[in-house]
């Protein structure tokens, strides 16, 4: 229910800027751009990804709009929206040529990384595989970064129990072997994939 997970948000991002604009609670725009980045992944859902960056870009406003206390949470959720931008840009086409998407995320990855949040990065590990994956013209160097990247991402996700993202690291794994020519490990890797999903009566994102 689109509309109605939009108010929820909309009324949150309402408190976060209310607490924004109250320099005494010190942590009201780190709330604000969380809110921001929560709404970007709602436009993701019906693939308004104008709109989706429009948050995103207003986040990155509010992050580095004041000095806080909160060294930490500001590099976590900066490096976080870095993330989320990134995905957004080479999925609409929009990026840089001084910085390309995957180099934001590996720098989006670096911080994340310093904080104890395996399953984050994990998905960024598995993103920047993908990414790798789908590269046109694909170099020989960039499948053998996407399958170090993929790979750890599946361990870290087998290693703390997520079922379904084990699945999609499967999936993914398919794809970069079946790019590589490699047709019965594409095989075997979608297969588990499928069988992790149906398992648990779920579907693929």
């Amino acid at each position: 229910d689109f509309p109605r997970s939009q108010r929820v948000i909309e009324r949150t991002i309402g408190v976060a800027e209310y607490l924004a604009e109250d320099g005494a609670s010190g942590y009201g725009f780190l709330l604000l751009a969380d809110c921001l980045r929560e709404l970007a992944k709602l436009h993701v859902t019906r693939l308004a990804f104008s709109e989706a960056r429009r948050c995103i870009h207003e986040a990155e406003g509010w992050i580095t709009s004041r000095p806080s206390d909160h060294e930490d949470a500001v590099q976590y959720l900066s490096a976080i929206v870095t993330y989320v931008d990134a995905t957004l840009a080479e999925r609409d086409g929009a990026q840089s040529e001084t910085e390309p998407a995957t180099e934001r995320a590996q720098v989006a990855l670096e911080s994340v990384s310093k904080f104890e949040n395996p399953i984050r990065a994990a998905s960024i590990y598995n993103w920047l595989g993908r990414a790798w994956t789908s590269r046109v013209p694909s170099r020989h160097y960039d499948l053998v970064l996407a399958e170090e990247y993929l790979r750890k991402a599946l361990r870290i996700r087998q290693a703390h129990g997520h079922t379904y993202t084990q699945g999609v690291s499967h999936i993914s794994l398919g794809g970069l072997y079946e790019k590589l020519g490699d047709l019965p490990r594409a095989v075997e890797s979608y297969e588990e994939g499928r069988r992790i999903f149906n398992a648990r009566g779920l579907r693929p994102a």
